[in-house]
């Protein structure tokens, strides 16, 4: 597989059978996005399988409900004061 740009310069070049593989921004780039990808899709599939067996050996999922309490900013708001930033 070899692969030139329109100025002629060769942008990457890959044979079969061997382990010669020259690239450079362009071919890396597109190989790096896809072994991301790959790699994103995984870890997504990983994480629902988990979420499903937790859901289903009947564990609770997410935040409890109350308890954090009072924000802060309700904390400051309700006695006049104002955030700083």
């Amino acid at each position: 597989m070899s692969s030139r740009s329109s100025g002629g310069t060769r942008r990457c070049s890959a044979r079969a059978g061997e382990a010669v593989f020259r690239g450079e921004r362009a071919c890396g780039t597109t190989l790096f996005a896809l072994f991301a990808e790959v790699e994103r899709d995984l870890i997504s599939e990983r994480t629902r399988e988990g979420l499903a067996k937790a859901r289903a050996s009947g564990r609770k999922l997410g935040r409890p409900k109350g308890s954090l309490g009072v924000s802060r900013l309700d904390f400051m708001t309700t006695r006049g004061l104002r955030p700083s930033r």
